[in-house]
């Protein structure tokens, strides 16, 4: 079995108690509140934006 070493950080921030308020975001972006029904959706490009990559041998949650 081969053993490969990966030194990689994962970027959290956490959101919740954070003033967004003064964000600007690109023209046509908003803010939205999540909502359950976009789950599969967010999965899904999720999977094909980290499929193949080296960071979903890293992260299995990615891959």
């Amino acid at each position: 079995m081969d053993l490969t070493y990966f030194k990689r950080y994962r970027m959290e921030i956490e959101l919740a108690g954070q003033d967004l308020s003064r964000v600007e975001l690109p023209a046509d972006y908003r803010f939205l509140a999540w909502d359950e029904s976009l789950l599969d959706a967010f999965a899904e490009a999720k999977y094909r934006s980290f499929r193949g990559e080296i960071d979903s041998n890293v992260f299995p949650c990615l891959g």
